[in-house]
């Protein structure tokens, strides 16, 4: 069987689009910088990744955030956006 091996992380996919993936591919999410803002796309499936997630868009960019684009209506993706709603209830 033969293995395949990619890079995680951050990974600029075109100008202004970045990719963040994780290990195994188990779950991906993505933000694209705009001259409006930041538009990220999915939340992953955990708080602590998702809390990654942000601090990766921040690494890139101090511009305000400004949609939150959810492609699947699953329990995994609300697992993870719940870190908003916290961060929003204790302004952090």
């Amino acid at each position: 069987m033969t293995s395949q091996t990619y890079d995680t992380g951050v990974i600029q996919t075109a100008s202004n689009a970045y990719a963040f993936i994780q290990p195994n591919g188990a779950t991906n999410a993505g933000f694209i910088v705009s001259e409006e803002g930041i538009i990220v796309i999915d939340f992953l499936m955990t708080p602590s990744l998702a809390t990654r997630l942000l601090s990766e868009v921040r690494n890139i960019s101090k511009a305000p955030m400004h949609t939150w684009w959810i492609p699947t209506v699953m329990a995994t993706t609300f697992l993870g956006i719940s870190i908003l709603f916290f961060r929003r209830l204790l302004d952090i």
